[in-house]
């Protein structure tokens, strides 16, 4: 016999564990988030992070050096 799926009893329903007894670890090979995150301890995907970040250009690259973007930007390194 297959392992049966735990499913709710209605969409958007349920959960599994609570505020104060939750699951110590969780092993999975794949997990679907079906909203891009909204909340500071939410999950966020491969995909909504290479989104958010696709158009930053903030830095030139001319061999081996690195320079800002814009031409008022500066790059201030200090030693502690």
């Amino acid at each position: 016999m297959s392992t049966r799926n735990i499913v709710p009893r209605a969409d958007l329903e349920g959960s599994l564990g609570t505020q104060h007894k939750r699951w110590e670890y969780v092993y999975a090979s794949g997990i679907y988030l079906a909203a891009d995150p909204s909340g500071d301890m939410n999950a966020a995907t491969k995909q909504y992070v290479d989104n958010a970040v696709s158009g930053e250009n903030l830095w030139d690259r001319v061999g081996a050096y690195i320079t800002p973007h814009y031409t008022n930007d500066n790059l201030d390194l200090y030693a502690i």
